[in-house]
C-alpha cells in the first residue's frame, strides 16, 4: 500500500522525522557539562572537548537533516519499505548524542572515535538506500534526469567512501579521522558539481 503527499499518513511520517531530528540536535546540548565555580575563562578548558564535540556532531546532523528535508520533499508517495527505512534511519540518528558524549570526554581515544565513525557510516549508507529504494519503486514527483541521478550516485558515493576512510584513518589517529567527517560536506557538493549535476530546483510560488 502506498500512501501519497496529502494522506495523514505521508504527514505523520514527515512530522515524525522533524522530531527526531530536532530532539537528537537538542540533545546534543545536555552532553556539554558545566562545570562548577568558573571564575575565568582558564576554568572552561574542560569542557572545550564537549563543546568541540556537539559543534561536530550539530553541524553533521543538520547535513543529514537538510538531505533528508530535500529527500522528503521530491517524494510523491510512500510505501512500506520507504517507512521501514526511514525508521531504520530515524533509530542512528535518536543514537548520535551517545558516541557524541563518549568522543567529548575521551577524544584522542580509539574506542569512541570508531563508534562514532561507524554510526555515521550506517546512517550515510541507510540514506542511500532510501534513495535506492525510492529510484527503484519510483516513488518520485517527477523523474530524475541523467544528470541528477549521477549527482546522487557520485555525492552520496564521495561521502561514503570519505566516512570510510575517517573510520579506518581513526584506528591509528582519532582525531584526524574525525576531522576528516568537516570535508563530508564540501566533498559531496564538489563531487555533484563536477557531474554536471543541477541544483534542486526551488518550488514555484502559489499564484492567487
Amino acid at each position: 500500500m502506498r500512501y501519497g503527499r496529502e494522506s495523514l499518513e505521508h504527514a505523520r511520517l514527515v512530522n515524525l522525522s522533524d522530531a527526531v531530528f530536532a530532539i537528537a540536535m537538542t540533545l546534543l546540548a545536555f552532553k556539554v557539562d558545566a562545570p562548577e565555580g568558573v571564575t575565568t575563562f582558564a576554568d572552561l578548558a574542560p569542557v572545550l572537548p564537549q563543546a568541540l564535540a556537539f559543534l561536530l556532531s550539530f553541524a553533521i546532523v543538520a547535513n543529514f537533516w537538510w538531505h533528508h528535508h530535500r529527500l522528503l520533499a521530491r517524494i510523491e508517495e510512500v510505501d512500506p519499505g520507504f517507512v521501514l527505512l526511514n525508521l531504520a534511519l530515524l533509530g542512528a540518528v535518536a543514537l548520535v548524542p551517545f558516541p557524541t558524549e563518549l568522543i567529548g570526554r575521551d577524544p584522542g581515544e580509539v574506542a569512541p572515535a570508531v563508534v562514532y565513525l561507524a554510526l555515521m557510516l550506517v546512517i550515510t549508507g541507510l540514506i542511500v538506500l532510501i534513495v535506492h529504494h525510492a529510484e527503484r519503486a519510483r516513488l518520485w514527483r517527477h523523474d530524475m534526469g541523467e544528470h541528477e541521478r549521477r549527482g546522487h550516485v557520485v555525492g552520496w558515493g564521495a561521502m561514503l567512501g570519505l566516512t570510510a576512510l575517517a573510520l579506518v584513518v581513526a584506528l591509528w589517529w582519532p582525531l584526524l579521522g574525525l576531522a576528516f567527517l568537516l570535508l563530508t560536506g564540501p566533498v559531496d557538493a564538489l563531487a555533484r558539481r563536477r557531474t554536471g549535476a543541477p541544483r534542486p530546483a526551488r518550488p514555484a510560488a502559489p499564484q492567487d
